[in-house]
């Protein structure tokens, strides 16, 4: 199968072609690189390097498997082994570098050595700090309505983040720990099955009220996080502008733009 793809100018170093060759079992002198999970390891990288620098060029929707496939220097069939599409691809690689972003900064060690409102404040700019440094996949996805948005990319990671945090400290989360309380202290379903059940419908409401809260924190920090980056770069130090004059955006300023409106619990 051909395709009309142009040959980047910088292309990722090549990668043997995966997959095994029938009759051809690897041996002792194949080396270990050519383990089954090395290829993948390795195709993993390809692919990662391939996607981040094509949709920096243009629109990820636009971006074919065929054109992916062979900046990545694999077969057109292999593509489907780690991603349905190429929007799909890209939002696992964004998923894995903001996970490493929340693993960093909200681990139970990071939190237990400093404040939770630090945590929150670091891995926000963190994350902004990340967003950033894919300026240009971001334009794309903020520049055009399409398929793809920077919420589809940026807001299951906010969601499953916040989550997290209201898992950990339920008890400053207002409205989510009286009913489990209750539901602690009742007592057994056949002495007290009304007050039992009650408890019960206010734990399931509370666990509504946490996931309702998981996403609307995440998603006002999206919509915030598309604001800042819509503000652009801040001017380098004279005032100088054009080309490379930027300073890049400021994580500082995106901090300061959503601290007010988080709840008090998360930065108290």
């Amino acid at each position: 199968m051909t395709t009309d793809a142009a040959a980047p100018e910088s292309a990722p170093p090549a990668v043997p072609a995966v997959g095994p060759v029938a009759g051809s079992p690897a041996g002792p002198s194949a080396g270990p690189d050519v383990r089954p999970d090395a290829r993948s390891a390795r195709t993993t990288e390809a692919l990662r390097v391939a996607i981040l620098r094509l949709a920096a060029g243009q629109h990820v929707d636009r971006l074919s498997v065929a054109q992916i496939a062979a900046a990545a220097n694999i077969h057109r069939v292999t593509f489907y082994d780690h991603a349905r599409s190429p929007s799909a691809l890209l939002a696992r690689v964004m998923r894995d570098e903001l996970d490493a972003v929340r693993a960093e900064y909200l681990a139970s060690s990071y939190v237990r050595a400093h404040s939770l409102a630090e945590a929150v404040r670091h891995t926000s700019m963190a994350v902004a700090t990340l967003v950033d440094s894919h300026s240009a996949i971001f334009e794309h996805l903020l520049a055009e309505h399409s398929r793809t948005t920077a919420h589809d990319l940026l807001a299951p990671h906010f969601e499953a983040s916040v989550a997290a945090l209201i898992a950990d400290r339920s008890a400053a989360v207002p409205h989510t720990t009286d009913a489990q309380a209750r539901l602690t202290q009742a007592a057994p379903d056949e002495t007290a099955p009304d007050e039992t059940e009650l408890a019960r419908a206010e734990l399931a409401r509370a666990e509504l009220a946490r996931t309702a809260l998981a996403k609307y924190v995440a998603y006002g920090s999206v919509g915030a996080i598309e604001v800042w980056f819509a503000a652009g770069t801040v001017p380098a130090a004279g005032g100088a502008t054009g080309a490379g004059a930027g300073a890049g955006r400021d994580p500082e300023a995106y901090y300061a733009l959503i601290e007010p409106l988080l709840p008090r619990w998360l930065v108290a």
